[in-house]
């Protein structure tokens, strides 16, 4: 905590940026979709989730958004990117602020994010 506070506080640092996870975020497969528990992969796991656990155990606000697709345009075979920004306690409205800057700055009104979408490869 004395490290978050010497960042956020001495320093005087409004938000922390990182790559939402540190890997291409795998497709799902038809044994997950079909299975009744999902899958359990503690090694992938622990890879998507390495940047999350900072705000989870520092007990910081963080958001996600998505920034750009894992190609250069949007296809079939396209991933949302994304990136995760921290802020320090009881400041969320500077997340959302930043945030919404990212937004304006990404999208310009050209690229829309499908909403609700759900990626399979190999079906």
């Amino acid at each position: 905590m004395k490290q978050m506070d010497h960042i956020f506080y001495e320093l005087g640092i409004d938000v922390l940026l990182t790559p939402a996870v540190p890997i291409k975020v795998p497709y799902l497969t038809e044994a997950v979709l079909q299975s009744q528990s999902g899958e359990s992969d503690v090694v992938k796991t622990d890879a998507l989730m390495r940047y999350m656990s900072l705000s989870n155990f520092a007990g910081l606000p963080s958001l996600v958004l998505p920034v750009n697709y894992t190609q250069d345009d949007y296809n079939d075979d396209s991933l949302p990117v994304g990136i995760q920004i921290y802020g320090y306690y009881w400041n969320e409205h500077i997340l959302f602020r930043v945030a919404s800057a990212i937004e304006q700055e990404f999208y310009k009104g050209t690229k829309k994010f499908p909403a609700h979408r759900v990626v399979y490869k190999g079906l």
